[in-house]
This record gives structure tokens, sequence and C-alpha cells, in this order.
């Protein structure tokens, strides 16, 4: 059968689908070897217990941060907001980078994550020009 491994994205003649149980409901899988499939496991359920932290991340840290650049807006022009937006965004995605199924589909899971930290990361740098170019202006 010949497909991509949704682990490593790698083409296989060997490639085995698998049905792995988790809490969220069954998943079909293609992996092309037993690493393959341990580390992908392992990743689901990593995603699985903390899904909640990245939505946290990603909702309250922004909300947080939003207040923050608001109430110092006469100060600091809102620098330290923006570097608790950012950092704060970018810290959650490079813990949990967790990509839409659309980004798996086409690179996989394993390339999927390095484009989420590498996402992750630009996210903690932009945060941090916004604190040094709103200081600057002070």
């Amino acid at each position: 059968m010949e497909g991509k491994c949704n682990w490593c994205h790698k083409r296989s003649e060997d490639m085995e689908v698998k049905e792995i149980t988790f809490k969220s409901g069954a998943e079909e899988v293609k992996v092309c070897c037993q690493g393959c499939e341990d580390q992908l496991v392992a990743f689901y359920k990593y995603a699985e217990s903390h899904i909640w932290h990245f939505f946290v991340g990603l909702l309250l840290v922004p909300a947080i941060g939003g207040a923050v650049a608001v109430w110092r807006e006469g100060v600091d022009n809102g620098a330290l907001g923006f570097l608790i937006m950012g950092v704060g965004m970018g810290a959650a995605i490079i813990k949990y980078p967790f990509v839409t199924p659309q980004t798996v589909q086409m690179l996989g899971i394993k390339k999927g994550i390095l484009l989420g930290r590498i996402i992750g990361a630009l996210l903690v740098l932009t945060g941090i020009v916004l604190f040094v170019v709103c200081n600057w202006f002070v």
C-alpha cells in the first residue's frame, strides 16, 4: 500500500494502517515503522492531555496582555502588554506545538511540530521587538 506516514511523511511500500484508540475516539493512522507509531501515539496522548493548556495560552494570555497594554498606554505605550502577549503566546505554541489537520496532511506531524515551534519563536521575537520599539519612543 503506497502512501505517506502520518508521523514522518515519508513514502513507503510497507505502510501499515492501524486503528489506535484515544480518549476522544478511535483514529486510523498510517505508519511506516514501529518507531513512527510509538512517537505518533506518544504525541497524540500528549496533545490530548494538554489541549486545555494550549487554549489557555492562546486565549487568556492575549487578554491579560491586552489589558496591561491599555492600562500602561500612558507609561510605556503599552510595551509591557505587547511583551506579555508575544512572549506568552509564543511560549504556549513552543510548549504545545499543535497544528491544524491540514498542516499535518501537507507536512506530516513531525514537520508540523517543527513549523509550530518556529511560529512560536517568531511570536516571542515579535513580542520582544514590539517591547523595544514601544519603549524607544517614550
